[in-house]
C-alpha cells in the first residue's frame, strides 16, 4: 500500500510517522538512504524506495507547505515537487497486526520456547532482525507467487542466466538451512516454505509466451537464432579528419540504418544535420516501421544509449550520442561538492563527542553531541558547540552544511575561539593578508615562466570526443575543470605547471589518459 502526499493537503505528523514505521520505514537522525525518515520540529524527512532523491515535506500546523527534493550528502534544497508517492520500504506489513501473525505463526511453526528465539524477541519489540526475508512468509496469512499477477498468455522476457540464477539461489539456500538448522536461538524455515522452489516456477511459465535471451546455447527447435554486434566509429580505415557523422554513415554503405534520438528536438536537429551533409533520412514512428520502410537510412526517437549491427538481417542502428550530435549519458559514481572533501561533514555520525569543528561564521569550539530544544513552541534538535569560556552555540541539524571538521594541529590542542569576540574575523583576515603575500610571490614565479616558450600540442576535436565519450564514468565539475585547464595547458605555447590532486578513486587517471592522447596525437611518446 503506498501513501501519497500533495502540497497543501492535511497531514497528521503522528499518523504518518506511525505509517512510516509500520511500512519499513526506519527513524534515523538524518536521511541519507533510501528506507530512511527523521523529523526535525516541523519538517519530516523521508527518502522513498524506489526514487532518486529524498523529499523534504514542511508542515504549517497540519497542512503541507511544500515539498522539497534535496542532496542526501549535504542535506541542502535542489528542487520542489507537488507530488510525492510513498512506497512501502518493505516487501510485508510491520503493523501490530502484521506482528501478532508472526508471533502466532512463528509458535505453530518452530516447537520449543520461542522466546529463546532473538528473531521472535526482536519482532515482538518491533524491530527487524538482519535476514529477516528467510521468515517473510511468517507475516502473511498465505504468500504467492508475482506470477499469480501476470493475465493469462502474457508475454514473458527471460534475461541471459536468470534460469541459471534460480537454481543457484535455491542451492544457497539450501546449504544455508542445513547449515543452520540445528541453532534453537534461531529457528529458520525449510527452503521450500520460505521461497518458491525453481521448478515450480518453471512449470507455472512453462503455457507462457516466453522469449529466452541465451546467447551461449542457442535452439533453433523452439526459437530464433540471430545474432547482435557492437558498432565501432574506427576502424583500420577510418579517417579522423572527417566528419564524424559521415564517417558513421559512409562505414558501411549497404543494408539499411536507423538513427535513435533521445528526443522529438534532438531529432529535429539531428535530422537537420543529416540534410545540410547529403543524407536522405526517412522519419519513421518505431521498429516496425523502419523493417517496412524501404529507405536505406531513417530517424526515429527512442530511449537507446548504444547502437548495434544484425548482419543477418544487414540492419544498423546508430545513436545520436555516436554521432556526436549529443553528449553520452554516462554513469555517475561520485558525489559532487564545492567544499574539500576532508572537511565535509555528511552525517551526524561522522561527529565524535569532544571532537574540534569549525563553523563558517564563529570560528572553532567543540562539538558537544545534540541537544533537543522547543523553539516557537516547536520542539528541534540542534547541535552543541562549546567555545572558550564555556560558552555555547546551538545550530539547527539542518544546517550541518554549516559546520565542518577542524583540519589544524592536534584535535587536543585545537584553539578555541571565543564568542562575541573578534578572534575568529581577525584570523580569517590575517590568512587572507598572507594569501595575498603568497599570491604575490607565485606571480613572479609564473611571471618568469610565462616568459619561457614551450611547446603546442594541437587537438584533433572529433577523435578527441570519440575516446572520451569511451569513459565509463560522468566526470565530476572538478574533474571537468582539471582537463579543461589541462587540455588548454597543452595546447598553448606556455610551459606547462600543473599538478593533479585527489583522492583515491576519483579520477586523477582519466584526467591523465586525457593529456597522454594529445601528446601521443601530437607525436610524441608517452608513458603513464
Amino acid at each position: 500500500k503506498s501513501m501519497m502526499l500533495s502540497v497543501g493537503e492535511k497531514l497528521n505528523s503522528q499518523a504518518t510517522r506511525d505509517t512510516l514505521i509500520q511500512q519499513g520505514y526506519l527513524r534515523v537522525e538524518q536521511v541519507t538512504d533510501p528506507g530512511e525518515f527523521a523529523v526535525r520540529g516541523s519538517l519530516l524527512d523521508i527518502y522513498p524506495t524506489g526514487t532518486p532523491h529524498p523529499v523534504r515535506v514542511d508542515l504549517n500546523d497540519e497542512e503541507i507547505e511544500s515539498l522539497r527534493i534535496f542532496d542526501p550528502h549535504t542535506q541542502r534544497t535542489t528542487g520542489n515537487v507537488k507530488h510525492i508517492r510513498i512506497l512501502p520500504a518493505r516487501e510485508f506489513p510491520f503493523d501490530r497486526n502484521a506482528i501478532q501473525r508472526f508471533r502466532q505463526n512463528f509458535r505453530d511453526y518452530f516447537s520449543g520456547e520461542p522466546s529463546r528465539s532473538s528473531v521472535y524477541r526482536d519482532i515482538s519489540e518491533a524491530h527487524l532482525p538482519a535476514g529477516i526475508e528467510y521468515y517473510i512468509p511468517l507475516f502473511f496469512k498465505q504468500t504467492c507467487s508475482f506470477l499469480d499477477y501476470l493475465p493469462e498468455k502474457a508475454l514473458m522476457i527471460l534475461a541471459e542466466g536468470a534460469m541459471d540464477g534460480m537454481e543457484v539461489g535455491w542451492n544457497l539456500t539450501q546449504e544455508r538451512y542445513e547449515r543452520l538448522r540445528g541453532d534453537p536461538e534461531r529457528p529458520i524455515l525449510s527452503p521450500e516454505d520460505a521461497f518458491w522452489e525453481p521448478n515450480l516456477i518453471k512449470n507455472q511459465i512453462k503455457d507462457q509466451l516466453i522469449i529466452d535471451i541465451n546467447p551461449r546455447n542457442p535452439s533453433t527447435r523452439h526459437g530464433l537464432v540471430f545474432s547482435a554486434h557492437s558498432v565501432h566509429p574506427m576502424g583500420g580505415n577510418a579517417d579522423l579528419n572527417q566528419d564524424p557523422i559521415s564517417r558513421w554513415l559512409t562505414q558501411k554503405p549497404t543494408g539499411k540504418t536507423l538513427v535513435v534520438a533521445s528526443s522529438a528536438g534532438r531529432c529535429e536537429i539531428t535530422l537537420a544535420l543529416l540534410l545540410e551533409r547529403g543524407f536522405k533520412p526517412t522519419k519513421v514512428r518505431d521498429w516496425n516501421e523502419f523493417i517496412d520502410k524501404d529507405s536505406p537510412l531513417a530517424i526515429t526517437v527512442g530511449q537507446l544509449t548504444e547502437g548495434l549491427l544484425l548482419p543477418e538481417s544487414d540492419l544498423r542502428v546508430l545513436t545520436t550520442q555516436q554521432l556526436g550530435i549529443e553528449k553520452p549519458k554516462q554513469h555517475s559514481r561520485r558525489r559532487k561538492s564545492g567544499r574539500y572533501a576532508g572537511t565535509i561533514i555528511r552525517e551526524l555520525s561522522d561527529l565524535q563527542v569532544g571532537a574540534p569543528v569549525v563553523h563558517e561564521e564563529y570560528g572553532v569550539g567543540r562539538y558537544r553531541g545534540l541537544k533537543n530544544l522547543v523553539v516557537d513552541s516547536i520542539a528541534t534538535e540542534f547541535l552543541q558547540i562549546e567555545y572558550a569560556g564555556g560558552d555555547k552555540l546551538y545550530v539547527p541539524v539542518h544546517s550541518l552544511h554549516l559546520v565542518s571538521r577542524y583540519t589544524g594541529a592536534a584535535p587536543e590542542l585545537a584553539p578555541l575561539h571565543r564568542l562575541g569576540s573578534d578572534q575568529w574575523a581577525k584570523a580569517k583576515r590575517k590568512a587572507a593578508y598572507q594569501a595575498r603575500d603568497t599570491a604575490a610571490e607565485l606571480l613572479n614565479l609564473y611571471a618568469q615562466r610565462a616568459a619561457k616558450k614551450g611547446t603546442a600540442f594541437p587537438l584533433l576535436e572529433d577523435a578527441y570526443q570519440q575516446f572520451s565519450s569511451q569513459f565509463l564514468f560522468e566526470e565530476t565539475d572538478d574533474q571537468l575543470e582539471a582537463i579543461q585547464h589541462v587540455l588548454s595547458d597543452l595546447q598553448s605555447e606556455k610551459s606547462m605547471d600543473r599538478v593533479i590532486c585527489g583522492d583515491v578513486g576519483f579520477g586523477k587517471t582519466e584526467v591523465a589518459l586525457r593529456a597522454a592522447f594529445a601528446a601521443i596525437h601530437a607525436g610524441y611518446q608517452v608513458a603513464v
